[in-house]
């Protein structure tokens, strides 16, 4: 039987230290507000930053999106190269009344200069 003194498992991870410390000062570089929830699912070791950070739902939405995008043009449904016709009309999810946004409201005002 092999002992360990409870040192040995109250060391930090230096892995995870160093990776954290690597993604710190690569956001660090960026203009914004983030938060990262990495686990390896093969130690269960997770990278928490700003993981009590409160986002705007539609600001967690783009990254499922983004994988989903990504997963049909793999599948060559379309190519990234496509364009889209940029619409300000959306239906209500609770009585599929149409509405559009005001760019006034909204934190990106740029996009609705290429409304149509």
């Amino acid at each position: 039987m092999i002992f360990f003194p409870f040192s040995f498992f109250a060391q930090p991870d230096t892995v995870m230290l160093n990776l954290k410390q690597r993604v710190m000062e690569k956001l660090s570089e960026q203009k914004g507000i983030f938060a990262l929830a990495f686990k390896d699912i093969s130690t269960g070791k997770e990278l928490l930053i700003n993981e009590k950070e409160v986002f705007h739902a539609a600001s967690t939405m783009k990254t499922p999106v983004m994988i989903e995008t990504f997963r049909q043009a793999a599948k060559r449904k379309f190519s990234l190269n496509d364009s889209i016709v940029i619409k300000n009309e959306f239906k209500s999810l609770v009585d599929s009344s149409l509405y559009s946004l005001d760019s006034t409201d909204d934190s990106e005002f740029e996009l609705y200069k290429h409304t149509g």
